[in-house]
């Protein structure tokens, strides 16, 4: 009992009013505890996909996913526990910043296809991409650690927001080089068709994604996006949650060597040409088959 008769009010309620000043509303643990459990799930199975088939640069989406879970493990522990500003910032922090490698991904399966068409753009369209990708990352990683002081906290948003912004454009020219190698050379390429099928979804999925948050951080920390969590779940954890599907199920370490495979060239796979003895092509049984198939194919695309 406080001086004067007023009662102070419980820990659970100064919590709750802690809550609602961070999230301006109650966050549903369910839906946290929910998404969490997803997460763990796809990231486990995206892993196992990716071993077998070595496709080692799909293990970017794998750590997305731990990253991902974490982040939701902190907000578990923000709407169960005594919540506190740091752990607020570094679950934001955890849900913004990480998908900003999921296009890694991207970028490196497009550089795959230019480079089997042996253009002279294919050696550094992945990298001119991926090294973008990592200057988005580390501003929104300072930006992420400003707004940890509420000093810097204003400033920290901006570059977050620069950072988005920036990921959007650079996204946006990566996409059209993809519908241009697309509409070039695999248009009429049956096997290629589940891979762009693949491309297409998850790098649309990524553009839902990132212009929520462009937005919502352009709205500011009291917008109506920020202010209302069923916009989070909609339109950050849905469309990143369905790009993991599409990884596992339509997984780039089977899809692209199916697409590559008819286009590098033919090699004498008869026992004669095994032991290096020549056999005519025709004779001797000799069996031309695509110098993508299997253990080859699996070391193109795992070399990353």
């Amino acid at each position: 009992m406080a001086a004067g008769g007023a009662e102070m009010p419980a820990q659970a309620d100064v919590d709750r009013m802690v809550r609602l000043a961070m999230f301006h509303e109650e966050p549903s643990l369910a839906a946290a505890a929910a998404a969490l459990a997803l997460y763990l799930a796809v990231t486990l199975a995206v892993t196992a996909v990716t071993v077998r088939t070595r496709a080692w640069f799909m293990l970017t989406v794998s750590l997305t996913g731990a990253l991902e879970a974490l982040g939701f493990v902190m907000r578990i522990l923000l709407l169960t526990r005594t919540p506190t500003l740091m752990l607020f910032i570094q679950m934001e922090a955890f849900l913004v910043i990480p998908p900003v490698l999921l296009a890694i991904v991207e970028y490196i399966c497009t550089g795959r296809l230019l480079a089997a068409l042996a253009t002279r753009h294919s050696a550094w369209v992945a990298r001119l991409f991926t090294a973008s990708d990592l200057l988005c990352l580390a501003l929104q990683g300072a930006g992420g650690a400003l707004c940890a002081a509420p000093a810097t906290a204003q400033t920290g948003t901006r570059l977050l927001l620069v950072g988005l912004s920036l990921q959007l454009g650079f996204f946006t020219a990566f996409t059209a080089i993809t519908v241009g190698v697309h509409r070039r050379s695999f248009a009429r390429d049956a096997a290629a068709r589940p891979l762009f099928a693949c491309l297409y979804a998850t790098i649309s999925l990524l553009y839902v994604r990132n212009i929520f948050r462009v937005v919502e951080f352009g709205m500011g920390y009291h917008g109506y996006l920020k202010t209302h969590e069923a916009f989070f779940y909609a339109f950050d954890f849905a469309p990143l949650f369905t790009c993991f599907l599409f990884f596992t199920f339509m997984h780039y370490g089977t899809l692209l060597p199916a697409a590559l495979a008819p286009r590098l060239p033919l090699v004498d796979a008869s026992p004669r040409a095994a032991r290096g003895k020549g056999a005519k092509p025709g004779g001797g049984g000799a069996l031309a088959v695509p110098q993508a198939a299997a253990e080859l194919v699996v070391v193109r695309c795992g070399d990353a």
